[in-house]
């Protein structure tokens, strides 16, 4: 059996998992200097704790997130693309899946997708001002 090594975060009072691998490390929000991005389509953090970063386009980027629940093995079947319908009306190709965890669904976040999206509306919306 394949197993994939999935993170699960939590934003906005809702639990979503990456690829572990997509991931650097985990940032404190008090690491100094950080550039911290909000994912306003995954929810917005409140007061964030943690910072997932990821490398984007050659530079380190951290998505804001309330915690990180850590890492956990899946059978690679238990990863899904995202059906037609959802594909259809979610807002973001950050979304790239599902994971089914138990009775749980959750989404399956591309962070470096996201966070090019994320960055791009922060940057059109500053333009906007």
């Amino acid at each position: 059996m394949t197993e994939r090594e999935i993170l699960l975060f939590s934003l906005d009072g809702r639990r979503h998992a990456v690829d572990a691998n997509s991931v650097r490390r985990i940032a404190s929000s008090r690491e100094p200097g950080a550039e911290w991005i909000a994912a306003s389509v995954l929810g917005r953090s409140r007061v964030p704790r943690r910072g997932l970063v990821v490398e984007v386009d050659g530079q380190e980027r951290t998505l804001a997130v309330d915690g990180v629940e850590g890492i956990e093995r899946i059978p690679a079947e238990n990863v899904c693309p995202l059906p037609p319908f959802a594909r259809a009306t979610i807002r973001t190709a950050g979304i790239c899946g599902i994971v089914v965890r138990g009775d749980e669904l959750l989404f399956l976040v591309d962070l470096q997708q996201l966070i090019r999206e994320s960055s791009k509306e922060s940057w059109l919306y500053a333009q906007d001002e």
